[in-house]
């Protein structure tokens, strides 16, 4: 509760370690001027997304990257996450990226407003209606 991160580079050194952020249970955090970047070519295993976030509340995410994951973001049974301004993009030859952002479960008060979002196989922004997230002024690239 109460985090700031700003101004980091998270990404995989080796093949041990995986890349990412997961936010469990948390609540008023701040995660601003970050870079998140799946160097894999097949993406991680058992990695759901670059961020995770997991029945949290009141998350800002401003002005991130988040490079190469399978899903940029990916919020589950959260309410008032706020993802503005971010760079979602798969830059492989071959993108493997599902979606941008995902909701899923229940929520309330979501934003996602003012992204670059680039090519996914799937929506760029999946989400269930019960998340409740609105959506607006993202740019996103064609498939």
């Amino acid at each position: 509760r109460l985090i700031n991160v700003s101004g980091n580079t998270f990404r995989r050194h080796t093949p041990r370690y995986g890349t990412g952020v997961r936010l469990v249970d948390s609540s008023d955090i701040t995660f601003t001027g970050c870079g998140i970047h799946d160097e894999t070519e097949t993406g991680q295993p058992n990695l759901a997304a670059l961020m995770e976030l997991e029945r949290c509340e009141r998350i800002n995410v401003t002005g991130s990257q988040f490079i190469n994951g399978t899903i940029g973001v990916v919020a589950a049974d959260c309410s008032h996450i706020s993802l503005t301004g971010n760079t979602l993009h798969d830059t492989r030859d071959k993108p493997i990226a599902k979606h941008a952002i995902q909701f899923t479960g229940k929520g309330s008060g979501n934003l996602v407003a003012t992204n670059s979002i680039g090519k996914t196989i799937g929506k760029e922004i999946d989400a269930t209606s019960d998340a409740r997230v609105r959506s607006e002024g993202n740019q996103v690239e064609e498939n």
